[in-house]
């Protein structure tokens, strides 16, 4: 660990400048482990409504299934294009854990053209997007790749 980072000098004197030693272990694993300890305790809130950690991992194991089953696996990335949502940690979570892939996440505001560059420069295997909200772009990105 370095101790020389500049933004150091503005932490409190109890504030750690690091969480060392990191656990061993994926975060699907994590959540796994909380749902079996606190299943029906919250994992996350959202405008008011709360998610349980029993509820959170069917729905990560639920969209496992979906990447399984349309073939996606160890190595392959699946690009995730949401706004901060709740099914933006149930669809980022399986996609590194569960299946040994990559979750590649771009903002749900990205420009189109940059998307597209993202998924044909950067990505290889599969390239999954998924959106909350259809827009306009999203149909221009499927007309640049060919698809």
């Amino acid at each position: 660990m370095t101790e020389h980072r500049p933004w150091f000098a503005s932490y409190q004197a109890e504030v750690p400048h690091t969480l060392e030693p990191y656990p061993r272990t994926s975060v699907f694993s994590m959540l796994e482990s909380s749902a079996r300890r606190f299943p029906d305790r919250p994992a996350m809130a959202w405008f008011g409504r709360h998610m349980s950690y029993r509820f959170l991992l069917a729905e990560v194991e639920r969209f496992s299934a979906v990447l399984s089953t349309l073939g996606v696996g160890k190595g392959d990335r699946v690009g995730l294009i949401l706004p901060n949502c709740p099914q933006y940690v149930a669809n980022s979570l399986p996609s590194e854990a569960a299946q040994n892939s990559v979750a590649t996440p771009a903002g749900a505001r990205t420009k189109y053209s940059t998307v597209v560059r993202y998924i044909v420069g950067v990505t290889s295997g599969w390239c999954l997007l998924i959106k909350v909200n259809a827009d306009s772009w999203d149909s221009r990105i499927f007309r640049s790749l060919g698809v």
